[in-house]
């Protein structure tokens, strides 16, 4: 294995970009999160107080859309957050770690430009940002469903860019037999990279969601259908959907089967 110090230092480099990418997300993040639960309670807080005292103003009915864009916020900001967590090991640390035996023959790091880790800072940040007001918006349904909307189209492009600078083409994913193709892939096979076929995965998934909650926005305000309620109920439900369609298929990028794992190891040294 070539140990040479500008490998080493250029392996420090990417470590480095990677822990400070990794902290930078996850405080901002974090930081959304409390905001969230902060205006969630407070407005629950204001409505059971309402309710309590005969208000008017506020009913039930806001404490139920409240519970359920809570309903939608959490599994989308797990995925989010734990999605893109994931894409900063995967880009910085497990991709090239996965290299480091051939490192003598040839690793490329070209990908690892200075631009490229400049886009990727502040596009995670950009992502932080719009969770941020996400998250504060928990007590207005249409502005918190055109901002999450927006966001299905902002991920979707930004992992589009993702996929094409890392040499590969945009196609059908293929989730099947996932940890079978990481292995293979640390096996050394450059044909194998399962971990594109999760970005592609989630472009296609968010795309979809993206144009059936424009054309169900569209249609209500176009038409004039007047029911604010069923369309608050038909968004939640597609954002939902989203994120369930996402965890079920990509369940092994996000949590990949170690156990499978040990044992194809176990028996490829067996043979």
């Amino acid at each position: 294995m070539d140990t040479s110090p500008e490998k080493e230092l250029l392996l420090g480099l990417l470590q480095n970009t990677h822990e400070s990418l990794k902290w930078m997300w996850q405080i901002i993040m974090g930081a959304a999160l409390v905001i969230a639960v902060q205006t969630s309670y407070i407005d629950v807080l204001n409505v059971l107080q309402s309710l309590t005292s005969n208000n008017t103003v506020i009913t039930d009915r806001n404490i139920i859309v409240i519970m359920l864009l809570i309903f939608a916020y959490l599994p989308m900001y797990f995925r989010i957050f734990y999605g893109d967590n994931r894409f900063i090991d995967l880009s910085y640390m497990e991709a090239v770690l996965l290299k480091r035996k051939d490192l003598e023959e040839n690793v490329n790091f070209s990908q690892f430009t200075g631009l490229s880790r400049f886009f990727d800072l502040w596009s995670l940040i950009f992502h932080a940002i719009l969770f941020i007001y996400l998250s504060t918006m928990l007590n207005q349904p249409f502005i918190f469903i055109y901002v999450a909307t927006f966001y299905l189209a902002f991920n979707s492009l930004w992992l589009i860019f993702i996929v094409f600078r890392n040499g590969v083409s945009i196609r059908l994913p293929d989730m099947s037999n996932y940890t079978e193709r990481m292995y293979s892939a640390v096996q050394g096979n450059i044909n194998e990279k399962p971990r594109n076929d999760a970005l592609m995965f989630w472009i296609f998934n968010n795309v979809v969601h993206f144009f059936l909650l424009v054309i169900v926005i569209s249609t209500f305000r176009h038409y004039g259908l007047g029911n604010d309620d069923l369309l608050i109920y038909i968004c939640i439900g597609l954002f939902l959907s989203n994120s369930v369609i996402d965890l079920i298929f990509t369940w092994e990028f996000y949590f990949p089967n170690l156990d499978k794992f040990v044992k194809l190891s176990s028996n490829k040294r067996a043979e």
